[in-house]
């Protein structure tokens, strides 16, 4: 009898401890479900919250609304590069059109450029019927001096964007933001924003060698001083 009752008390015991060991096994086993399943939904969130943020960023970054700008190159066949290195024209037109290049790519960016040496009545009436924001002129210089130079009138900070902008491709002598009001193109011209630009000095060698040999980064250049201007101030 005292040999069925040990038994028996044993065989209840040993069931217990295996109880509390399935229990502590399927509690751990809980507490290891609970943070696989949560691991990830933060891990997520905080991804999702992250290229929210990213797209909002990028919405700022977007003018509130298309802007047209109208390039126009010099057609000013006749003026001559220092050594036959070309024409101010050729060389103009080949600027603006890398840059056009450039701005079709940029979706708020609506582009027109006078590429067909339309004669400056013609292209500036083309700009106006255009209804363009920025009326953007590109030329070199010429008459003995060197370095660059920018026209406007009322358009200074355009003017100073893209005027300061180009040091970035070298040191060259700052000849400053001048009066361009005397110019038919930019007192004729109804955009918002107008400015010439004198590309460096072609009857200077060096300068000269350094247009023809730098169109695309001269381009990029302008092109990158565009935009920035563009999502900061439209």
């Amino acid at each position: 009898m005292k040999k069925n009752v040990l038994f028996i008390f044993s065989t209840l015991l040993l069931m217990g401890c295996s109880n509390n060991n399935s229990s502590i096994s399927n509690s751990s086993s809980t507490e290891n479900s609970i943070s696989s399943n949560t691991s990830p939904s933060i891990s997520e969130s905080a991804v999702n919250n992250s290229s929210s943020i990213s797209e909002e960023i990028e919405v700022l970054k977007k003018p509130t609304r298309n802007v047209k700008i109208y390039l126009n190159p010099s057609v000013q066949t006749w003026n001559s590069y220092a050594n036959n290195l070309g024409t101010e024209a050729e060389h103009m037109n080949n600027i603006a059109n890398y840059m056009v290049k450039e701005l079709e790519k940029v979706e708020f960016i609506e582009l027109k450029a006078n590429l067909n040496y339309l004669p400056l009545s013609e292209s500036v009436k083309e700009s106006n019927t255009f209804k363009a924001d920025i009326h953007f002129a590109l030329h070199s210089n010429a008459g003995g001096g060197k370095g660059l130079e920018i026209l406007t009138i009322n358009s200074k900070k355009f003017s100073s964007t893209m005027y300061e902008g180009f040091f970035a491709l070298g040191s060259f002598n700052k000849r400053g933001i001048k009066d361009g009001s005397g110019i038919y193109e930019i007192k004729n011209s109804k955009a918002k924003d107008v400015a010439l630009i004198e590309l460096l000095f072609h009857d200077n060698v060096e300068e000269a060698k350094f247009i023809v040999n730098n169109e695309k980064r001269i381009a990029k250049n302008l092109a990158d001083s565009l935009i920035n201007y563009v999502v900061e101030n439209y």
